[in-house]
């Protein structure tokens, strides 16, 4: 186990340029999608274009951590971020601290793309989440 403060900043050069890192999922906020110990991200360049939802990005918040989330929403005024395993959207997070994308996860030992069958399933399933949420009136948990 090596401390973010040591590997990202190496992680991150490699990224721009050119490279792609991978990178051990640690934390819960993206089960059941992924685990903990188990899965993988594989990091790389952000394209140019403008996020979409179901995305899944690096960012950094105000206290430094590195977060991987799904895209909840882009808009002029940053990126909305959601664990597919929270209610709680965070952001906007601005377009300077979006550091990497993830296009590829390594889930159980296979590798899984952006549009595959269970990466589609999983952004899906979050989206409906939130949509639920949204019905139910808690729009301070759901944006």
């Amino acid at each position: 186990i090596v401390n973010a403060a040591e590997f990202m900043p190496m992680a991150l050069e490699l990224i721009a340029r050119g490279a792609a890192v991978p990178l051990v999922v640690s934390g819960n906020s993206m089960e059941p999608f992924l685990t903990a110990g188990r899965d993988s991200v594989i990091l790389t360049a952000r394209r140019a274009k403008k996020p979409r939802r179901g995305d899944i990005l690096m960012f950094t918040r105000p206290d430094g951590s590195y977060v991987v989330h799904r895209v909840h929403r882009a808009d002029g005024s940053g990126v909305r971020f959601v664990g597919d395993a929270q209610s709680f959207i965070e952001g906007p997070v601005p377009y300077g601290h979006l550091l990497a994308e993830v296009r590829t996860v390594i889930r159980r030992g296979a590798k899984v793309g952006r549009h595959s069958p269970v990466w589609l399933y999983f952004a899906w399933r979050r989206a409906a989440r939130t949509f639920v949420c949204r019905l139910r009136g808690d729009l301070g948990r759901c944006q």
